[in-house]
């Protein structure tokens, strides 16, 4: 059983069905409802640790799914003396922590072996309880959170949230049930497609909030065309704009780190991602998840500092593009190389089915964050949320060699190349920097050279404020700032 093993949680629930969820004593994220076995497992992962593969609170539970010592010893991992059996390969602590595929099949067996021991079970399935209706993949959740026998209080009780029926944090079995409405039985090859990989380890910044979200086209305010929003803007909770500089930015994942024009990148086996906007300028190096990489600033991002976050993952690690503009774009996926400002620039199926499997992919970075964190702003008004999007955590193995993109190039090319550019507009700079001018000098040096002879000469006319020799500062600012990527 798994009693006062959750991680506790700080958001108001939303209940599935008030009258049986009304009880749940401390606060917590409720999940989507679940009707597949991918998005099951994927539900009790975000419930018990949060998403994260390796979570260790000391508390004895271990992992993505807080199973403790009794349950990895009932499903043959742990013996009575707390040392590991070495099944699937898992001979230590660390092994599980570290070994996704493991902790799947170690909930899937505990589930199934929880069903047995309530008996004929299938003599509640079908059946609806104080307004949930009762499904094979519920009973599993369910039991993983009070054990079998608390379940079966819960079930037999005609859905009373008392005594074993909730666990030590005041949640009831009946809000796991709700939640996770499956009928099938879930064999263990549904994982890959629902979360079965590894999620980023670490956050990119402490305390993360998300205010420019992911796959927005021509975002409003930030520049007229600018295209596809490839990446997250995001900033430290409390340190929005100004406050954001100099504030570190931490490697959420291990690998390489790597320096451009924009801000740096960590590529790994699984990932690569891209710190951009940073003025940082580390030597290149190995460096660990969490590890401090570089800081905030405000590199072509002039007068809003932020941290411009990009995941990009391996057209291995891609099940599915749900991309429709102008209605879902969450799980839009861009090939790197793609052009940003091409309507048309996302990865279709077919496209991805014939893809080679080392092709690189921008992906939602809401989906592979180690937890949800808040959506603040016009981002939390346009995507109708107040939080990131349950992570899914698709890559699940290595890439075999380096990755490569029609189009893409080494990372200080890339990056020079506009990835993810961050359009500052006029309005924000201004209201940043109180200067009408330095709103259009920041407007100006985005424009190529042949672009700004244009508007040197039409500047005369804009509100009077500029003269032809200011013009030409412009211009010549414009150069320097162009010679400088």
């Amino acid at each position: 059983m798994i009693r006062s093993s959750r991680i506790l949680f700080t958001a108001a629930t939303v209940f599935l069905a008030s009258t049986v969820l009304a009880t749940d004593a401390m606060a917590r994220n409720a999940q989507p409802t679940a009707t597949d076995c991918g998005s099951m497992l994927n539900n009790i992962r975000q419930s018990e640790g949060s998403g994260n593969y390796s979570t260790n609170t000391g508390n004895g539970y271990y992992g993505a799914y807080q199973m403790g010592k009794s349950a990895l010893i009932d499903v043959g991992y742990m013996r009575g003396d707390g040392t590991w059996t070495g099944k699937n390969g898992i001979n230590s602590l660390n092994d599980y922590l570290n070994t996704p595929t493991a902790q799947d099949a170690a909930f899937l067996e505990y589930g199934n072996r929880n069903l047995t021991y309530l008996g004929n079970y299938q003599q509640y399935i079908g059946q609806t309880i104080n307004g949930v209706t009762i499904t094979r993949g519920g009973l599993i959740a369910g039991s993983h959170l009070t054990g079998a026998g608390g379940l079966k209080d819960w079930l037999t009780s005609g859905g009373s949230c008392t005594g074993r029926a909730v666990d030590g944090n005041g949640t009831c079995a009946g809000t796991y049930v709700a939640e996770n409405q499956v009928n099938e039985a879930c064999s263990g090859d549904e994982v890959a497609a629902g979360g079965g990989g590894s999620c980023l380890t670490a956050h990119p910044v402490q305390s993360p909030v998300v205010f420019s979200e992911y796959g927005a086209w021509n975002r409003p305010g930030a520049g007229s065309g600018n295209g596809w929003h490839r990446g997250s803007d995001i900033y430290p909770q409390g340190a929005q704009g100004q406050a954001s500089t100099n504030q570190p930015l931490f490697a959420a994942h291990e690998g390489k780190l790597g320096v451009g024009s924009m801000g740096v990148k960590v590529t790994g086996s699984q990932f690569r991602t891209l710190y951009l906007h940073s003025y940082s300028r580390p030597d290149p190096k190995d460096v660990k998840a969490g590890e401090e990489i570089a800081k905030v600033g405000d590199n072509q991002s002039a007068g809003k500092p932020h941290l411009h976050f990009e995941v990009q993952v391996p057209a291995s690690a891609v099940k599915a593009s749900k991309c429709v503009p102008g209605s879902s774009t969450d799980d839009c996926v861009f090939p790197v190389g793609g052009g940003k400002r091409d309507p048309n620039g996302f990865a279709t199926s077919d496209a991805l089915s014939s893809a080679s499997p080392n092709t690189w992919y921008y992906v939602n970075p809401e989906r592979y964050l180690k937890e949800r964190v808040p959506v603040v702003g016009m981002a939390a008004a346009r995507a109708g949320r107040n939080q990131s999007l349950p992570n899914t955590c698709t890559p699940g193995q290595d890439v075999a060699e380096t990755p490569t993109s029609s189009g893409d190039s080494d990372n200080s090319g890339a990056m020079a190349g506009g990835e993810g550019t961050y359009m500052t507009s006029g309005g924000s700079a201004a209201a940043n920097a109180e200067s009408d001018l330095r709103s259009l000098a920041i407007n100006m040096t985005r424009q190529n050279a042949l672009e700004l002879r244009a508007a040197s000469a039409l500047s005369q006319n804009l509100e009077g404020r500029t003269d032809s020799a200011i013009a030409h500062m412009l211009l010549l600012m414009s150069r320097t700032e162009m010679g400088q990527q």
